[in-house]
């Protein structure tokens, strides 16, 4: 592991843990601040380090903790007039993931957020809806089946009526679990042992699309050691029934070796090469994974992982990022005319190859790739099982 990659994880676990972080002399800053973009943590870096920066690059840093500190304020005053706009007018709601764990971080503004997930009664979104186009949001995405997307003053927000949605990777038992999050709702603020399951959940999700970075893992810390509310027994049971223990145990064995914090769930400890394998990855994958080059074949590798046959499952991949299912082009807001029109399937599939040649023109490399080689299944096969998925 590359020492501005220790210098990152030492950083983040000093933060978490209320300590002054040390900069070695030879420290390659640049690199430092590339990584922290990636992992949308210069705020964070900043904060340990702004009184030992170098000059040179002080400014850039404190650029993007001022913009974290003002986004989480504008978010948060935002939420607020959400939250008081839907109660007066007879809605629920609470927040999941960004917002909600914020606040166990020792400073609550520098948990970056994309969005801010709201989460709602099915039969409240048309209310809903009207109630926010009302008050200036700007609504970008109304698939039946999907979230609802709105925007106003540069800020994304995602009004959700369920927590798990049809995703090619989840496990039989998920969606029914998850969506019946309403039992788990008490004074508009989900259950901690429920929420943690949820992030747990998520993880999964985004480890076996596109990758994942640290901020998740930090998430998990955090609410793990400071949710004075959690029943860790019935987490545990959950865990287990949901498929989710080995993965689990093993992401509480990274978290106890970056960050030195324990959490009560019984640690696999990583051996050193896979520690550093997996840091290093995990390292160049950023925030979300789209950093990292070889993530762009992970759909075509889940999809052959998950079939009898390699081949054949993806050709059938193939076949349907090329043919679309009526499932699909209904998530989408530009083919949105399908819904209930499953006969406008091939004007749709015109639209996307039309919609494919003007984005990526000649640039084969923008496409995600449709096929992988048994090599890189194999490779990636070994990693997930590594993980426990």
């Amino acid at each position: 592991m590359k020492s501005d990659q220790k210098f990152i994880i030492r950083a983040l676990s000093d933060h978490l843990a209320g300590r002054a972080t040390s900069i070695p002399s030879d420290l390659d800053w640049g690199e430092v601040f590339r990584l922290s973009q990636m992992h949308q943590i210069c705020g964070i870096v900043y904060y340990q380090c702004k009184d030992s920066m170098p000059q040179e690059i002080l400014p850039a840093f404190k650029q993007r903790y001022d913009l974290d500190v003002f986004q989480y304020v504008k978010r948060t005053t935002m939420f607020r007039q959400i939250r008081q706009l839907f109660r007066e007018n007879g809605i629920s709601c609470f927040t999941v993931k960004g917002l909600s764990v914020a606040r166990y971080y020792p400073v609550p503004a520098l948990r970056t957020m994309g969005d801010l997930d709201i989460v709602i009664h099915r039969d409240a979104r048309d209310n809903a809806d009207r109630l926010l186009k009302d008050n200036g949001f700007r609504n970008t995405s109304h698939i039946d089946n999907r979230e609802w997307i709105y925007f106003k003053d540069g800020l994304e927000y995602e009004l959700h009526d369920r927590l798990v949605y049809h995703e090619a990777v989840n496990l039989s038992g998920h969606a029914e679990f998850f969506n019946r999050f309403w039992e788990y709702v008490r004074e508009e603020r989900l259950n901690p042992g429920f929420h943690f399951l949820f992030l747990m959940m998520h993880l999964r999700k985004h480890f076996m699309n596109s990758g994942v970075g640290f901020r998740q893992f930090m998430d998990i810390a955090l609410m793990a050691s400071k949710e004075p509310g959690m029943d860790w027994p019935w987490v545990q049971e959950r865990l287990k029934e949901l498929d989710l223990w080995t993965f689990a145990r093993t992401c509480s064995g990274f978290i106890q070796k970056w960050f030195g914090i324990e959490i009560p769930i019984d640690p696999i400890v990583p051996d050193d090469l896979f520690y550093e394998e997996a840091t290093e990855l995990i390292c160049a994958n950023g925030i979300f994974g789209f950093h990292r080059e070889e993530n762009r074949k992970n759909r075509a590798v889940n999809e052959a992982r998950n079939s009898r046959n390699h081949l054949i499952g993806m050709i059938g991949h193939a076949v349907g990022e090329v043919f679309p299912s009526y499932h699909y082009l209904c998530t989408v807001k530009r083919y949105g005319y399908v819904i209930g029109r499953p006969y406008l399937i091939p004007a749709a599939w015109i639209h996307r190859f039309g919609h494919v040649l003007c984005r990526y023109g000649r640039q084969v490399r923008g496409l995600p790739p449709l096929f992988a080689s048994s090599k890189e299944i194999a490779e990636r096969d070994a990693f997930l099982k590594s993980w426990g998925l």
